[in-house]
């Protein structure tokens, strides 16, 4: 069977966003918590039983909605490429609502994250590239409220237009093509008579994509997402990814047609960006600058896997996109619970934590060697295939990101050596990880472990 109707596709995009509404209305601070996490965790619940139906019994593409008579503008689609997407965006929910700090479990931010969950999904399963250009926005919306500083306010402002201008162009040059498959997203601008419209669409793609997903010179609002707390900046990061996705759905196909000739810069620009992310994590004198220049990194190397020609790039960067999702999203949830205690994250006022909170030392450390490829983790499995496909496309490319994954591994033993096992004379004696936080990270660890060990269930 390669192709089945599921009608739940529409109720799990629908879901986040009726709670995110009921959220508004004002109920208490613990009703939201409450409707939050039962919505997060159904959600999730879904998602993994359609991407075991997806995966178990060899399906191609789960469709929803069509049968019901409803336009093609609303058909929805989930298949093996959206389905890693779906999962981070999915789980990264649920854990974040389930162990964030409470003090950052706010109404308003969980009206947020919701929101940007709905749209996300909406982003990822919508195959008529108008119905995506909706999710698309409405994931940005909330970026533009990330904090009180009027610099993240000015560049979340900045970056939603700079990401969604180039897509609107887009909406009008595939709308001058005559085929009736114009705005399927795999196919934009399919028919198009002129060879010189087919290259402006893959630049106006290949625009929206590297402001999307942070690429240099676009990187800064990564780290200015950084400045607000655990959950706003998990969902800025998960926005980010979504222009792999982007890039991975109509950018391959547009390389394939036009030929990528003319984007020879585009693995060097994702090389900078990466350089840039790791100097920024080894020179930083934070656990939030840490992970912000790990981010910016990480970022770039996902993106040069879906951004080459080679098939085994692309099924790398596939891999690549749980690791660094989940795994970023665990060190982010570290670092939240060690402010919540002490109040900052700075090198300079820590030391010694791994004595008074050892189980947080163990979640931090095992989330990040994850993440820059400990050999038995999800994270090594994504990188030898992601490197062995931009071998066989660039191999000077290649050589720069293993580089710079050494780097980011080293700023991340130097990061974790200063705060966790140096002893400070007036260090820190702060709580352990409370049972609601163990369990979040107990997830994200198990799902990085389990697919490590036992990959083959994602191919």
């Amino acid at each position: 069977m390669s192709l089945i109707h599921v009608s739940v596709l529409p109720f799990l995009v629908l879901l986040p966003a009726a709670a995110a509404a009921l959220l508004a209305l004002g109920v208490s601070p613990r009703i939201s918590r409450a409707v939050a996490l039962g919505t997060t965790a159904t959600a999730l619940a879904i998602g993994l039983t359609l991407g075991g139906m997806l995966l178990l019994e060899d399906l191609t593409a789960l469709r929803g909605a069509p049968e019901l008579g409803m336009s093609s503008l609303f058909s929805l689609e989930l298949d093996r490429l959206s389905l890693p997407f779906l999962w981070v965006v999915l789980a990264s929910g649920f854990v974040l609502v389930l162990s964030a700090p409470r003090r950052e479990q706010t109404r308003a931010g969980l009206v947020i994250l919701l929101t940007t969950e709905s749209a996300l999904v909406l982003l990822l399963l919508a195959r008529d590239f108008r119905l995506f250009l909706l999710g698309w926005f409405v994931s940005l919306v909330p970026l533009l409220g990330l904090g009180s500083r009027r610099l993240v306010s000015r560049a979340g402002l900045v970056f939603a237009a700079a990401a969604t201008i180039p897509l609107l162009a887009v909406l009008v040059v595939a709308g001058l093509s005559p085929s009736d498959d114009t705005f399927e997203i795999g196919q934009l601008g399919a028919g198009l008579l002129s060879p010189e419209r087919s290259s402006t669409l893959l630049l106006l793609v290949t625009g929206a994509y590297v402001v999307r997903q942070g690429i240099f010179p676009f990187h800064s609002w990564v780290r200015a997402s950084l400045q607000t707390n655990a959950s706003l900046a998990s969902t800025s990061f998960l926005v980010s990814f979504s222009g792999a996705y982007f890039m991975a759905r109509a950018g391959r196909p547009l390389f394939a047609e036009v030929g990528a000739d003319g984007l020879a810069w585009l693995p060097w620009l994702h090389s900078l960006t990466a350089v840039l992310g790791v100097l920024l994590a080894l020179g930083g004198r934070s656990l939030r600058e840490l992970v912000a220049g790990m981010s910016i990194a990480f970022s770039a190397f996902l993106g040069l896997g879906v951004s080459t020609a080679e098939a085994l790039g692309a099924a790398g960067a596939a891999v690549q996109v749980l690791t660094y999702g989940l795994g970023l999203s665990g060190l982010r949830l570290c670092i939240s619970s060690l402010e919540a205690r002490v109040g900052t994250t700075d090198f300079d006022s820590l030391g010694g934590v791994i004595l008074s909170a050892p189980a947080l030392a163990a979640a931090f450390v095992v989330t990040g060697l994850a993440s820059v490829g400990l050999p038995g983790f999800l994270g090594f499995v994504g990188e030898d295939i992601l490197v062995h496909g931009l071998l066989e496309a660039n191999p000077a490319v290649a050589a720069l990101m293993v580089g710079s994954t050494a780097l980011a591994a080293i700023a991340f033993l130097r990061a974790f050596t200063r705060v966790f096992l140096v002893r400070r004379a007036g260090g820190p004696v702060l709580l352990d990880l409370l049972p609601r936080e163990r369990a979040g990270l107990a997830v994200i660890i198990a799902a990085l472990l389990g697919f490590g060990l036992f990959p083959g269930v994602l191919f």
